[in-house]
């Protein structure tokens, strides 16, 4: 009997475990296949579940409506508000010049007729405002002959611009005598100590300063906005110290300090 060598033996075990290794690869990849395969179908199927779903559902939602519109037509539009357009609605805008110099005519007052509405120019002159066609507007400024204007009712479009002249009027006021201060010193301190009056504009900065709204500042009693402040002020203060003891004021040498301070300036003295 012929024995095979040791080499002979362990090559020939080599040889069996690739093969049965390359084996186990094989099965292995041919599961993975099918069940690729496998997931692949499902797939396909739940998709068409869905698609014919989705068909039905559509389906569903859209008989009712269609056999809504079909027995009751006129439905869908009974529902819509109808939209009224004022055609003869206009924005009316324009310019006030005076007639000889074409200055322009600042605060002029302009009233419609028909609707009882005033309006007034600015500093250059410029209005606008909404009016109808057909209305009649009257221009009236101080020193000037008052003028009416009707706005066409053939317009074409939402706007209409004017350029209004008005002519100076001429009054026979009664007269007035200038006479002469009694001395030439009374004259000089009326000239130096009198105020004069400054144009509107100073005026208006005059009001607007700092130190006069101030003053009507504190003339004037807290608005809704000032209100809610401090109310969520008091309200944030109670918060602060919720589920806590808050500090007593009447241990603090910090309030006590400004008690006496507020003591020796007067501020609890009785008004008169």
């Amino acid at each position: 009997m012929k024995h095979k060598k040791l080499s002979d033996i362990l090559f020939d075990e080599k040889n069996d475990v690739f093969s049965q290794k390359n084996k186990i690869l094989l099965m292995v990849n041919s599961n993975i296949k099918m069940r690729n395969r496998f997931i692949k179908t499902r797939m396909k199927v739940a998709f068409s579940f869905i698609k014919l779903g989705v068909q039905r559902y559509v389906i569903a939602m859209l008989i009712p409506i269609a056999i809504g519109m079909f027995c009751f037509p006129n439905l869908a539009y009974s529902q819509a508000p109808a939209t009224i357009v004022d055609s003869t609605i206009i924005q009316f805008s324009g310019l006030v010049l005076t007639n000889d110099s074409l200055i322009p005519l600042p605060y002029t007052t302009i009233s419609n007729m028909r609707g009882k509405m005033l309006a007034m120019s600015d500093r250059e002159g410029f209005f606008t405002f909404v009016s109808r066609k057909g209305d009649t507007v009257i221009f009236r400024e101080y020193g000037y002959n008052p003028k009416s204007f009707i706005i066409p009712r053939d317009i074409d479009g939402m706007k209409y611009s004017i350029v209004q002249l008005l002519d100076s009027k001429s009054d026979t006021l009664q007269p007035v005598y200038i006479k002469p201060y009694p001395s030439k010193q009374e004259f000089d301190y009326r000239m130096v100590h009198d105020e004069t009056i400054d144009d509107m504009s100073e005026q208006a900065r005059g009001r607007l300063s700092r130190d006069k709204l101030a003053e009507v500042a504190s003339q004037t009693p807290m608005n809704g906005g000032e209100n809610y402040q401090n109310y969520m002020k008091n309200y944030n203060d109670r918060m602060y110290w919720n589920g806590q003891t808050p500090p007593i004021r009447l241990l603090d040498p910090l309030a006590w300090s400004q008690f006496f301070k507020a003591w020796q300036d007067g501020q609890f003295k009785r008004k008169k």
